[in-house]
């Protein structure tokens, strides 16, 4: 298979060079280690199988290990790295949605939703741009340290090393899209600094993960948070169960009792309904989790007629907490926090109290709409104030909103950016980014003002433009 480009890294003289293969004593450690880290059932039996390809694997050295008695994984464990070990990273044949480079190429490679798409073709985009953007490939410059959840447990990226999708931070709001303000495209290098002040806004968690997916498409959802994805959000149960449809969020009715209240069957022919891009969600403390099926469910029944649900099983996506060495059809080593095509069967669906739910757009009963994203300012001059206090307005979700200052040629001089502090927001204001000793130096009628949202739909429209008045 012809490789596609390969970039070098020039910086204080260090080079990208093929990475290297982990020792076999690296592989073991990550084995057993890794094995136990999961909140969820144990690992599956088997995966999803992939469309294969012949491929031609890429040569790597191997590199001096060491460790580093500061590292640790979340079991006290030293973690083996590469010092200044940079590495060169390759696509995975373009037919293959996992490990393949973060670019704007290949983000934008995916389509945008239209109203002439099928349920069909709408929900495999979604589970498509899920998985892409869960092992896209990218390598930080330097070390990173986070706080991956509520105990406090400290994890660690390393220079160098070539990493798949974001890194689990819990009530974190983060996206690919963001990453690429930062990202070096050459040389698939993503500058750390910003991303270190703010952890939280470049970081995913499961339900954030799932959202940034189905927001290519989904608007008739009301999302905020995990344990607000029910009924009377647009979060629409699948199968036969029930529960009280006016709940505002499941920490005022488990999921645990749900499963309860409707019986092993009920819940099992409701797995039996799921199809691909829907989601599960379970809030039971020993999980509390969500998840995107990623195949239909393949179901066995006994003798009887019930449902055995030791057999039955689907496939799932999810953002997940430890890291997992994957290898792409590259043959690029990359670590990732992710789950793809990750098989469970029913009854540790159930075991874990999972509830199955849907979307109005997947049924065909909430139509997709053409997107609308408007600036609460008209008119062809704008003041610092006016600036300040006008407010972004979508239909879909929005990641980020960016302000552009230009001079008279048109060349950008700076700019801001309001990140959403939360997924799911529709309206954004600029006051938190605009600062009027930034912006009245330029407010001389000479320069220009323009406004970019990031949509969660994958657009990136010009909302505003007008001249810096005072």
């Amino acid at each position: 298979m012809k490789h596609l480009t390969s970039f070098e890294f020039d910086a204080n003289r260090r080079k990208i060079r093929p990475g290297a293969k982990r020792s076999f004593s690296f592989l073991l450690l990550l084995c057993v280690l890794f094995a136990g880290c999961s909140t969820l059932e144990p690992l599956p039996e088997e995966t999803l199988p992939a469309q294969t390809v012949e491929t031609e694997k890429v040569n790597k050295k191997p590199a001096d290990s060491q460790t580093d008695s500061n590292a640790k994984n979340c079991y006290g464990a030293p973690i083996y790295i590469h010092e200044n070990e940079y590495q060169t990273i390759e696509d995975a044949s373009p037919d293959q949605l996992m490990g393949r480079r973060l670019t704007w190429e290949n983000i934008n490679s995916f389509p945008l939703k239209s109203a002439d798409m099928s349920t069909d073709e709408l929900r495999q985009l979604c589970l498509d741009f899920f998985k892409f953007s869960k092992t896209a490939l990218w390598i930080p410059d330097e070390d990173f340290s986070y706080v991956r959840n509520k105990k406090g447990t400290i994890d660690k990226m390393f220079a160098g090393e070539i990493y798949g999708g974001l890194p689990y931070i819990g009530s974190s709001t983060g996206n690919i899209y963001r990453l690429m303000d930062y990202m070096d495209e050459e040389r698939g290098v993503v500058d750390m600094s910003e991303v270190s002040k703010y952890p939280k806004l470049f970081g995913n968690q499961c339900s954030v993960g799932s959202y940034w997916g189905w927001a290519r498409v989904i608007n008739s959802a009301d999302y905020d948070w995990t344990f607000n994805m029910v009924a009377s959000r647009g979060f629409i149960p699948v199968g036969p169960y029930t529960y009280n449809p006016d709940i505002a969020s499941f920490n005022e009715l488990s999921t645990v009792t749900i499963c309860q209240n409707n019986g092993e069957q009920t819940m099992f022919k409701s797995y039996a309904n799921m199809l691909p891009a829907d989601g599960l969600i379970s809030n039971d403390p020993s999980v509390g989790h969500v998840v995107m099926c990623s195949a239909k469910p393949v179901v066995f029944y006994n003798t009887n007629g019930a449902i055995d649900g030791e057999k039955s099983y689907l496939y799932i996506v999810d953002q997940h907490q430890a890291w997992v060495e994957k290898e792409n059809s590259a043959g690029v080593v990359y670590q990732h926090k992710n789950y793809i095509d990750r098989k469970l069967t029913f009854a540790s669906l159930l075991k874990s109290n999972y509830v199955p739910f849907t979307f109005g757009e997947f049924l065909g009963t909430d139509p997709v709409e053409e997107t609308e994203c408007t600036f609460g300012h008209e008119g062809s001059e704008i003041t610092v104030e006016q600036l300040k206090t006008a407010v972004a307005t979508a239909n879909y979700g929005i990641s980020d909103t960016y302000v552009y200052v230009k001079d008279a040629e048109g060349t950008v001089l700076f700019y801001k950016v309001k990140r959403a502090p939360k997924a799911g927001m529709k309206t954004m204001d600029l006051s938190e980014v605009v600062y009027a000793a930034t912006f009245s130096p330029y407010a001389d009628g000479k320069h220009t003002v323009e406004i970019v949202c990031q949509l969660g739909t994958g657009e990136r429209p010009t909302i505003y433009t007008g001249t810096l008045v005072k």
